[in-house]
Order: C-alpha cells, then structure tokens, then sequence
C-alpha cells in the first residue's frame, strides 16, 4: 500500500459544525518523539473521558474464556500479548446482542449491526438468500458524540481496515441515522485529514500543485455526497411516512454539506500549540511492510493523535468485515472461508487482531497525561459480531473486552467478569431472553460513568435493565 498525503478530508458524520479545510502545508516542526513528551491533552477545555469501540469479525475461537473468573483470571492462549496491560483489562463473559429472528437475518450482519444499535434490525435486503439488516436508530457512537463531542472539532469519527470489498458495507457498524450506514473511512490519509484538516493557521495551499490537490479534494467531497444523495432517492418510493420525514431532513443535510464544500471555510478551528507539528509521513515510519498490518497499524496511531490532541473523544474501528480477503500469518484463507473445524485457523486471526489491538494501546499509552497517559482516560469496547461458538454462528456469550479507563475510576478494571446468561432451550431462546444482559447495556453503563444520563434515545427500554452492576465497583 503505497500512503497518500493529506489533502482528502473526509467529514463521517452528517452533523458536523464546520467543513474542515486542508490547509496543513507548515506541519513538521517538532519531531513525533518530542511532541509525545508533552502532556497533549492536558490543553485548556478538554475533558479527558474519552470512547472508542474495535469491531474485528466473525467470533473468536474458544481460548478467550477461562476458568478463573475475579482479578485473578489467567490469559488464554489468543490473549497473551495483552499480560502488560492485564490491569486495563477486563474481560465481560456474559453479554449478547438485542434480539433479531435468526430465520430472517444472516447471522453475521445481524450481530455486526446489533453491536452499537440496541434496538431490533431492519430488514433491507437479501444476500445468499438470507435478510440484510439495518439499523433503524442512531448509533451509540453517534449518539454519544452528540452529548460529549460538541466542543471537539469532530463529534465522532469511523474507520475502516485495508480490505478489497469496502464498498458491499462489510464493515459497517455505525449507523447516522435510522438505515442510514456510516461507511468506514478506509484510506488512512483522508481519516487523516478528517481528524487535522484545519487545525493548523496556515492559509490555504497558493502553490500550483497543492492548489490541484485542494480542487480535486473538493470534487471527491461532492461525489461523496451527490452519490448520497441520489441513493436516498431511489429509496423515496419504498419507505412509509415517518422514514420519508427522516429521508427528509438527511437530505437537507446532505444539500448543506454540499453547499459547504464549494465556499472555502473561513473560520478553522485552530490546534493546540504542542499539536500543530503532527505529521502524517511521520506517523507511518517504522510500521510493518505488510499490507494489511501496516494499515490497521497506522490507522491506528491516526485515532491516537486525534484522541490525544483532542480532534476528538468518540471513534469506532471496523478492522475488517466477515466477506474480506485478509489472510494473516498461519492461514492460507481469508477469515470466514474456511472449515469450520479448523480452530488454528482462527487462533492464527485471534492472535493478529489482539496484537493490533495491542498496537494501538500501546500509541494510546505514549501520550502523557495526567498521572497517567491518554489511555488512563480512554475507556475502549472491543466485541465481534457471533458469540460463543462461531462455527454455530450463535449470539450467546460474545466475547467483549473493556480495555483503558475512565478518569472516575468506578469501572471494574483487570478481571474476568462474568454476567449470568441462561442459554435457553436453543440459541433463540438465549437471544430472546429478556433477563440475559446485553452489549448495549454495557454501552449504558459506560456513558452513565462519563456523566451522560439522558440516552433514552438509545435502545429498546424492554431490553435495558438498568447499569450492569457486575462491571462497576
């Protein structure tokens, strides 16, 4: 993968206050290692509680579970790489996804689309004779960007792993509005861009060929949004009233971003001082030459200087999706084209996407702050779409990690938590059950420890229980 410069921002969300400018011709002044010893979101106005959620795809092979439930718990096999971090960790066995008809949804999009939606999927379409879901609300990254993002240049942000199928959607976990899928943005330079474009008090590029790279960043955001566009209008004659209304006021949304994109901004929002020297070519050196690695990799140091330079406090990341052609050391197939016995096979994927999950705690732990680091103060959520037995493509027990902290410190860090879950006759039984806890209800409980209270737009109140008590102190 031959990286691109910056000059392509990317604005992921449809409620942004401003459409940010490419003007970051001066960044470079302060080497990356210097720039990380200082204290970078310690600057003046930013709350340091901070989200991110980690989708990786198609379940995990049995070895993330133990037997030792408590702050004793031991690292399975798959888990090893994170001992360092086993402070930060917490393992949650226990949660499934809000319920759907497994007669009526592919298992797998079903799971993916629940993961950050708490109501009920929408069927929209058909693959390999099975439904294709959507969400029919606002997502959790979304909504919360709204209540804690308002003072962040970008409430919230999606990105997306190096895959070959990007555009069937694969990888889509976030919705901005009911069946309205926020696409993942895969090309870490204009992740990039979305997150520093503008920040820097440069004026806007006067040479020829920055002048070039300016005009076509503008055509890409109009064929962005004019693809948009013409998508939700083929949509006009198959919705009822009230999803018309909301087609309606997403289109006055998609008119006004490309209103925003012929008018050159005159108002950037200005970096902090120790952020204005961060650079996109110094954010890739040292990374793997594997493709796929040395993407999920620098995508990943992208998240943790927005983070850190508070560009902003919410992002999800879909490393892959379950159809991709990603192999990784050990396999000779892509994750979901396989035997289903062949649990090497997946251990040989557990074990690539811990170690990038670790990659990036470790980017998350090299800034400063506080008396800790920006991770001290970023609480992450990492899940997959099937549950305890992947080869039966059930929704029992996912596995999901809660990895970093919160500056209240009433999460229950470094232990093995285990949620009771009554399996049920089937594996719709399970599902179904409205005692079992579900992954939303963790999301709940983390945005009530962040001061949010007022999510009753989130998720379907027959499938909320309250805080999930067993992950508080």
């Amino acid at each position: 993968m031959k990286a691109r410069h910056m000059f392509d921002p990317f604005v992921p969300s449809f409620n942004r206050r401003n459409f940010m400018r490419a003007g970051f011709a001066a960044a470079g002044a302060m080497g990356l290692a210097a720039w990380k010893q200082q204290a970078i979101a310690q600057t003046e106005g930013l709350s340091p509680a901070r989200f991110l959620f980690i989708y990786t795809p198609s379940g995990r092979e049995p070895s993330w579970r133990t037997d030792t439930p408590g702050p004793s718990y031991t690292l399975g096999p798959t888990m090893q790489m994170f001992e360092p971090y086993k402070s930060k960790l917490s393992i949650i066995d226990g949660l499934t996804v809000v319920k759907f008809d497994y007669g009526n949804f592919n298992s797998h999009f079903a799971g993916s689309v629940c993961m950050l939606s708490g109501k009920e999927p929408q069927r929209i379409g058909t693959t390999a004779n099975e439904g294709v879901p959507a969400s029919v609300q606002r997502t959790f990254d979304h909504l919360l960007g709204d209540r804690i993002g308002i003072e962040t240049p970008v409430r919230n942000i999606v990105v997306g792993g190096l895959d070959t199928n990007n555009k069937d959607g694969v990888q889509s976990i976030s919705w901005s509005a009911p069946l309205q899928v926020e696409t993942p943005i895969h090309d870490p330079a204009k992740a990039f861009a979305a997150l520093f474009a503008g920040g820097a008090s440069t004026p806007l590029p006067t040479d020829p060929a920055q002048a070039e790279a300016l005009r076509l960043r503008q055509e890409w955001e109009k064929e962005i949004l004019g693809l948009s566009q013409l998508n939700t209008a083929n949509f006009k004659a198959r919705l009822g009233t009230q999803e018309a209304q909301q087609l309606q006021a997403h289109e006055a949304n998609l008119a006004n971003l490309l209103q925003q994109v012929q008018n050159t901004p005159t108002n950037p929002v200005a970096l902090p001082a120790a952020c204005t020297s961060v650079d996109y070519d110094k954010l890739m050196a040292g990374l793997s030459t594997d493709d796929f690695q040395r993407h999920h990799d620098l995508q990943s140091r992208i998240l943790a200087a927005g983070l850190a330079c508070g560009r902003t406090r919410v992002a999800a990341y879909s490393m892959a999706g379950i159809n991709g052609s990603m192999t990784v050391p050990g396999t000779e197939r892509q994750h979901h084209f396989h035997d289903d016995s062949a649990e090497q096979h997946y251990r040989a994927f557990d074990l690539y996407y811990g170690d990038r999950v670790k990659f990036l705690l470790d980017e998350l732990a090299s800034y400063p702050e506080g008396d800790g680091s920006v991770l001290d103060h970023t609480i992450i959520v990492w899940s997959t779409d099937i549950g305890w037995t992947p080869s039966e493509h059930d929704h029992e027990r996912h596995p999901v990690y809660m990895l970093g902290g919160l500056p209240s410190k009433k999460l229950r860090m470094g232990e093995y938590i285990k949620v009771a879950y009554d399996m049920g006759a089937n594996r719709a039984d399970g599902l179904n059950n409205p005692n079992n806890r579900r992954l939303h209800e963790l999301l709940l409980t983390i945005a009530e420890q962040m001061g949010v209270t007022d999510l009753s737009d989130f998720a379907d109140p027959a499938y909320v229980q309250g805080p999930l008590s067993e992950v508080l102190v």
